[in-house]
């Protein structure tokens, strides 16, 4: 074992050979103390000068305090991963469903691998592999975004010491799927009689229509007030929401509310739930047990699916909702702020993506500019 200055050494492991005999390694290890306690790591080298040059390397980095502690060194992505899902189930967040496919792909890349050894190399590799199986950079730029809360989490816990880079991808894929009116009544004249009610709230509001419509229950509506709501809690940014009754989708609810009491008159209980089965089950579970969301879930996906082919509208999705609320709103004038509030965008740069500009509104534009005084 060679002693270098600052504690550290650099050594070359022995081990028993086949014969019997006992021959040191070919490369050399280096060997040091962090928070009192021995590291030993190997140097890939078998030049004593480039494994003197490491060993200092890792000596200023315990200096400056940066080093890893020997626990924060152990900690796996399965460490990581059962934190940041307590973190999910505690924080009651929504989006758990998305959450496990994404650690799936994370899994599939670093399960079994240490922290301390994830490079922003790693990650840039990671990133490109996953363009290259033809995931979208937005889905990407999600999994990297878990990977970052990953760390933060096991950072605050005392699990990883140092915060590795985690490079995002720059989105260019703005959005530009939207509905004209006539092509959204093809639509809804395609789709099954249930949804056709929820469909023209989501379209009318630009809510997520599983999560924020189909979840909806009565004492979510004032017809007197003239309020749709969602509560706090119930969106995926935490805040509540409202959304004015304007003439066409008061009406879609009163004709819904008349719909739903004649149907608990025939059941001879109350139902909940503005929009459900002809048994007064809710549409989707978004609640309830995986078999029933499962079910729910495919019921949609298939009436949307048949209703898009018929209406000659493939590769629309029921997320273009969000994005045509948000054009007729400042088509009508509508004020940034106030579209945030009641679409529900967080941030203003998300809104920009959604915020469509088409030919319509610019010929708008081109009038008010005429009209000017000269």
């Amino acid at each position: 074992m060679r002693r270098t200055p600052g504690s550290g050494s650099i050594f070359r492991p022995t081990y028993r050979a086949a014969d019997g005999e006992t021959r040191a390694s070919r490369l050399y290890w280096i060997a040091y103390r962090v928070a009192g306690e021995l590291k030993r790591e190997p140097t890939h080298t078998a030049d004593k000068r480039a494994a003197e040059k490491i060993l200092r390397t890792r000596l200023a980095l315990v200096d400056r305090g940066e080093a890893s502690a020997p626990a924060a060194d152990r900690t796996t992505f399965e460490q990581l991963e059962a934190a940041i899902r307590a973190d999910y189930l505690a924080n009651g967040r929504r989006s758990s469903a998305r959450l496990g496919q994404a650690l799936a792909h994370l899994r599939a890349r670093w399960g079994g691998t240490r922290a301390v050894l994830w490079r922003a190399d790693g990650v840039s590799v990671y990133a490109g592999e996953r363009l290259g199986a033809g995931a979208a950079r937005a889905t990407v730029n999600y999994e990297l975004a878990i990977l970052k809360r990953m760390l933060r989490l096991g950072h605050r816990l005392g699990l990883v010491d140092r915060l590795p880079h985690v490079p995002m991808l720059a989105l260019r894929n703005a959005r530009v799927g939207f509905f004209e009116r006539a092509d959204f009544e093809r639509l809804r004249r395609a789709l099954p009689a249930d949804l056709r009610p929820p469909v023209l709230v989501a379209y009318v509001t630009g809510w997520r229509l599983t999560s924020e419509v189909l979840t909806r229950r009565w004492h979510h509506l004032d017809l007197r007030a003239g309020w749709l709501r969602l509560e706090p809690g119930e969106t995926k940014g935490g805040e509540g929401r409202q959304f004015p009754l304007v003439p066409e989708l008061r009406a879609v609810l009163r004709a819904q509310r008349r719909a739903v009491t004649a149907l608990e008159r025939r059941l001879g209980r109350v139902v909940p739930w503005i929009f459900c089965t002809t048994e007064g089950a809710p549409l989707f579970y978004g609640d309830g047990s995986p078999e029933n969301r499962y079910q729910s879930s495919a019921y949609l996906r298939s009436g949307w699916r048949d209703a898009v082919k018929a209406a000659g509208l493939a590769g629309r999705i029921p997320h273009d909702f969000r994005r045509t609320a948000t054009r007729q709103l400042l088509r009508a004038g509508v004020s940034l702020p106030s579209v945030m509030k009641m679409v529900g965008w967080e941030t203003d740069a998300v809104l920009r993506r959604y915020a469509i500009v088409d030919e319509t509104m610019l010929r708008e534009a081109g009038a008010k500019l005429a009209r000017l005084p000269r």
